[in-house]
């Protein structure tokens, strides 16, 4: 079996520290999300655990590319996708949040 160098130059121990602080943050954050979903899908309303399964599939799909992304698998220029990803799931995370943990205003709900 051969060796097959990486496509880009390797990453240093600050992009490797940054990459992963800001992985945890975020799959912190789906953890979150994801459990708070879970906890009120079955109170109040099954949309809720919609919400939560969104956010799992989308985190998963995220963490192969990042998987991807640190083998050397993936072009340099997918950077940006995954940057973008995981800001779509942070901003998906939060209108989950809103959604879940919002009081209903009106008087019939």
């Amino acid at each position: 079996m051969e060796y097959d160098p990486p496509l880009f130059e390797g990453t240093t121990a600050q992009e490797r520290f940054v990459n992963n602080a800001i992985s945890a943050v975020v799959m912190s954050f789906v953890l979150f999300t994801l459990l708070s979903s879970v906890v009120h899908g079955f109170g109040k309303s099954p949309v809720h655990l919609l919400f939560g399964i969104s956010v799992l599939v989308f985190a998963l799909c995220l963490r192969k590319l990042m998987k991807w992304w640190n083998i050397g698998d993936l072009d340099p220029k997918f950077k940006w996708l995954i940057i973008a990803q995981a800001a779509s799931l942070s901003l998906l995370c939060v209108v989950a949040n809103v959604y879940i943990w919002a009081s209903p205003s009106c008087s019939v709900c």
